[in-house]
């Protein structure tokens, strides 16, 4: 009988083990996936902001040749500087709206998780966590 408790004990914690591994594999991939959101967001941050100090450049030098009397076509590179910014800002937002939300991520871990068993303190013989009273000897169960 003792043999039987030993290899139980066993399989309970071979089963912890694996759940436990489990649940740390998950957490490191929600990280990483959580971090790599977050790295693109920075990045598109940045974009932004190179972009609008292009868009203040182009309104200080079209004052500029306006006083001057220049020419919309000496404007026409940092347009083109800015519409690049902007294909990048683009592919920033398409890239973040293809990673899953934080809820999805949450969710998409929750698999179901195999039922715990427990063992009757009178007979040993193995119930289910839901169980109030062991089907063997009709003993009350400790939750």
């Amino acid at each position: 009988m003792s043999q039987e408790r030993e290899g139980r004990g066993k399989d309970l914690l071979s089963r912890l083990s694996r759940t436990l591994r489990s649940g740390a594999e998950t957490l490191v991939q929600e990280t990483k996936e959580l971090t790599r959101i977050g790295k693109l967001k920075v990045e598109l941050l940045s974009l932004e902001n190179e972009r609008s100090r292009k868009f203040e450049e182009i309104g200080r030098l079209a004052h500029t040749l306006y006083k001057e009397g220049g020419t919309i076509e000496q404007l026409h590179e940092h347009f083109e500087a800015i519409d690049e910014i902007e294909a990048k800002i683009d592919a920033k937002n398409k890239e973040i709206e293809k990673a899953p939300p934080e809820e999805k991520l949450a969710q998409a871990d929750e698999t179901p998780e195999e039922s715990v068993s427990l063992y009757c303190s009178q007979c040993g013989a193995m119930a289910d966590a839901d169980d109030r009273f062991c089907s063997k000897c009709g003993n009350l169960l400790k939750p």
